[in-house]
Parts: C-alpha cells; sequence; structure tokens
C-alpha cells in the first residue's frame, strides 16, 4: 500500500499497555438481524436550509474542547467540508466522555450482525516533534488478541499544525481500510465474546446494527475537532493544510461505500487508558522519532558533503 507522499514504516507488534452530519439517536436495534433503517442522504437544499427533519431526535453535539490549532483557524473564508463537495460517505458519532471510552474498550465485542463477514477495527493517533510529525495506525493482530500490530507514515513536509497530523492519520488509516478489506483480515471469526447487554445500552452511538451490508469498518480517533470537519460541522481553509486530508478523506469514503462498505468513525477520549488509543499513540511517537533521527543523518552526510 502507498499513501501518497507518506513515508512508510513497516508493522510493528506490541503486547498491550448543511451541512450537519446526522447524529441521530436510532430505535434500538437487534444484532442478529438485518435491518435497514438507515437515515437517506440529504439533498443539497436540505443541506442549504439546515437540518433534514427525520422521525429520530438529533443528538446536541457535546461542547468544544480547547486545541492547539493552525494560524487562520477562525479565518472568514473557512468553508465546511459540504460547501466545497468533500462530504463524507458514513457515519460520524460525536459522543464523548465516558460512553466514548466504553465503546472505544469494548468496540472488539460489539456484536456482530448476520449479515456481516468482514469487520476492520482501526486506532490512529497522531505525533507532533517541533516540526516533524507522524501518523500512527493500528489494529488487533488477530480477532480477539490483546496483541496490536501497527504501521507509521511521516508526515512528508514541515508543519506545527496538530490538527493537519491528526486528519493525516485518519486519511492513512482509511486509505488502508480500502486496502484490506477484501483481504484475510478482519473476517468475522464466530462464537468470539460479545457484549450485548453494553451495547444495547450504547444503540444510539453505533448503526452497525441497522444495515444489512456485509462488510464493516470502524476507524477511532482522539481528535474530536476532525470529526467536525469530516462531518462538515467545523470550518476549515480551503486552501489551508488541511484541506487535501479531507478531500483525501472524503475520496476514501466514496471508494468504501462503493465496495459496499459500512463506514464508522468514532471518538477514542486520548488519556484515558484504551488500548488501541495507547498502541497507536506509541506508534506515532516511534515514526517521528525514526524519522528525525533520519533527517539527523541526512544533514550531517549534506555537511561533510558541503565541507569537502
Amino acid at each position: 500500500m502507498q499513501i501518497p507522499g507518506a513515508a512508510q514504516s513497516g508493522e510493528t507488534t506490541m503486547g498491550t499497555s448543511g451541512p450537519k452530519t446526522r447524529r441521530l439517536s436510532p430505535p434500538r436495534g437487534n444484532w442478529g438481524q438485518s435491518t435497514t433503517h438507515l437515515p437517506a442522504p440529504m439533498n443539497q437544499a436540505e443541506k442549504e436550509n439546515g437540518l433534514k427533519t427525520l422521525a429520530h431526535p438529533l443528538v446536541p453535539p457535546p461542547t468544544p474542547k480547547k486545541q492547539r490549532t493552525s494560524a487562520g483557524e477562525d479565518n472568514k473564508d473557512n468553508k465546511f467540508c459540504w460547501e466545497v463537495g468533500q462530504e463524507f460517505h458514513g457515519f460520524v458519532f460525536h459522543v464523548d466522555g465516558e460512553i466514548a471510552k466504553e465503546i472505544a474498550r469494548n468496540i472488539h465485542k460489539l456484536p456482530v450482525s448476520t449479515t456481516v463477514h468482514k469487520r476492520l477495527i482501526y486506532f490512529c493517533d497522531a505525533s507532533i516533534r517541533s516540526t516533524c510529525g507522524a501518523a500512527g495506525v493500528v489494529w488487533q493482530k488477530s480477532f480477539g488478541s490483546s496483541k496490536w500490530t501497527g504501521m507509521g507514515f511521516h508526515y512528508p513536509e514541515s508543519t506545527v499544525s496538530s490538527a493537519t497530523f491528526e486528519l493525516f492519520a485518519i486519511s492513512c488509516t482509511m486509505q488502508m481500510a480500502i486496502d484490506d478489506i477484501n483481504t484475510d483480515r478482519g473476517t468475522v471469526v464466530q462464537n468470539q465474546p460479545v457484549d450485548t447487554a453494553l451495547f444495547q445500552q450504547h444503540s444510539a452511538h453505533t448503526f452497525s446494527h441497522l444495515h444489512n451490508l456485509t462488510k464493516e469498518v470502524f476507524i477511532f480517533t482522539n481528535d474530536w475537532n476532525a470529526l467536525r470537519r469530516i462531518d462538515g460541522t467545523l470550518a476549515y481553509d480551503p486552501e489551508g493544510d488541511m484541506a487535501c486530508h479531507v478531500e483525501a478523506i472524503s475520496t476514501h469514503s466514496k471508494t468504501l461505500s462503493e465496495l459496499g462498505v459500512h463506514v464508522e468513525l468514532h471518538l477514542s477520549p486520548g488519556h484515558s487508558a484504551v488500548p488501541g488509543n495507547n498502541a497507536a499513540d506509541r506508534v506515532a511517537k516511534r515514526k517521528v522519532r525514526i524519522a528525525m533521527a533520519e533527517m539527523a543523518v541526512h544533514e550531517l552526510l549534506t555537511a561533510r558533503h558541503l565541507e569537502k
């Protein structure tokens, strides 16, 4: 797999250490029974006029958290993704706090619908040191395993925008999902432990039980504002560093949709002892260290060459 502009590292195995995207409260479904009650996409008039009127009540978005942002973040020329044709083809869930932690920690125990034969679950994170950044993407080594396998991606340019790195991490993860979805990895294993009670309690925070597709992808990030940019509730500079990654995420989501994949993006709160988030953080930091070491060696060799 090649992600444009990204320098990749090999896999690492670790032990455990209009604009408004629908945030709906659907009726409780039955894992094990296929239903098809997902909300229909909004047309352009509905996007311009505000929220679509639906049978299910909307869940109010959580209060934004402080985040280090790029210069010009509040620029009046900023656009929402739907204004520049970069809508996300899938579902974005904004639930935060303890519910988000519970879902992230137990996502591998999410009951599997009888129609689903492939389920891919990824956690991604970004790390920045000085102006050097990288993304880390991890997944369980095997279904139900406590060990994680990961891959790091060096961001090819210098920037101090953590928001850009987080979007880059999600884009890398979605490209991996495209490459992995038709491989053996992620094939559903029967008789794995599930927590039906937990996910019935939180049935408003996943649509896994409401579709009739055969493939699913779940991606977890610890950047709440990245999710808002992706689903069109937070504007960004369409000419800035973030724009190309929002565009890539939109393109990847469309590809997955065309492949018949149900895609969900979720928040995994950082510093919350979520194994997947911790593993992704380690991979990202390791890739940054490797990238900085390689840059130092390159600078040293260049200096020696100039001295000759």
